[in-house]
């Protein structure tokens, strides 16, 4: 209706008076309802056509920035200030804050490289870090009957709960070269086979030594006899609550490079102190903050 008036009144051969324009609005006015939305209804189309895709490009923008500032805010978190990229990709896609608990950690964990193990053995890309197939065995080794000993060596305070700086801390120690599911590997049963090494090593030393007992001369041999049984009850309380691992001592040799850098790490914090362990605090600048089995595989 108000096109119509428009029309007329922008004709380009004569402009409509006051009393013209009144008699076409009273014409207009009196018209069907029907009739004047079927004659309007192109030009409204025309313009709803129009508002529409304005609103459209105006929430399509809208939905862009929203959007990424969304995606933005659920893609970075915690996670960020993860170093390892394996254990980034975990966290990220379990979602996880600052803190996570520990069983729950190593079971994703172990999840992770499983599928991992899978896609490389049936020849499929993975996504974000794939596994190397030199790490293949240590993954094998990252099954649910060494999870109590992952476990312990990413918990550090034994609080149940692992942070962020813990697992920071954790893969900043591993040897150079090394991979993580190696280093999980070591945690998982290379230190356990270290220990029955050392062991047995120990035991080795100590039966030679009771067999030179008998060549010492007469009048020192009960000395040195009763010093050895002195010394051999300390070495069966030491020894004999630890389980062993002997049938896969084969497995040692991958984890030798790691033993021998922290023998050589002991030796010369021992050679410091001349080996004179002789205060608690002793120990604890020769060991560090960390427990005996954590700081090294002796």
């Amino acid at each position: 209706m108000i096109d119509s008036c428009a029309a007329v009144r922008l004709g380009p051969t004569q402009e409509l008076d006051y009393a013209q324009e009144l008699q076409l609005l009273k014409a207009e006015l009196n018209q069907n309802p029907l009739v004047a939305i079927r004659n309007n209804l192109e030009s409204f189309e025309r313009k709803f056509l129009i508002l529409q895709r304005e609103l459209i490009d105006e929430m399509r923008k809208f939905v862009v920035r929203e959007g990424d500032r969304v995606i933005s805010t659920v893609l970075s978190g915690p996670h960020d200030r993860i170093n390892d990229p394996d254990l980034y990709e975990i966290w990220k896609d379990m979602r996880w804050r600052g803190i996570v608990k520990a069983r729950h950690l190593v079971l994703a964990v172990h999840d992770y490289y499983l599928q991992k193990l899978d896609d490389l053995q049936h020849g499929i890309q993975s996504p974000g870090h794939p596994l190397s197939e030199s790490d293949a065995w240590a993954v094998e080794h990252l099954d649910l009957m060494h999870l109590q000993p992952i476990i312990e060596a990413l918990d550090g305070d034994v609080s149940g709960f692992v942070t962020i700086q813990e697992i920071n801390r954790f893969t900043t120690a591993r040897p150079q070269g090394w991979s993580l599911p190696r280093w999980l590997a070591y945690w998982a049963t290379g230190w356990r086979l270290s220990m029955t090494e050392y062991r047995q090593r120990i035991m080795s030393v100590l039966n030679a030594m009771f067999d030179m007992a008998d060549g010492v001369r007469h009048a020192n041999r009960s000395n040195v006899h009763s010093y050895l049984e002195a010394v051999k009850v300390v070495v069966n309380e030491m020894t004999s609550s630890f389980q062993g691992n002997t049938e896969e001592l084969f497995l040692l040799p991958r984890f030798q490079a790691y033993i021998k850098q922290e023998e050589e790490r002991m030796r010369r914090h021992l050679e410091t102190a001349k080996y004179d362990l002789d205060a608690p605090d002793t120990l604890a600048f020769i060991n560090g903050r960390c427990g005996l089995e954590r700081a090294s595989p002796l």
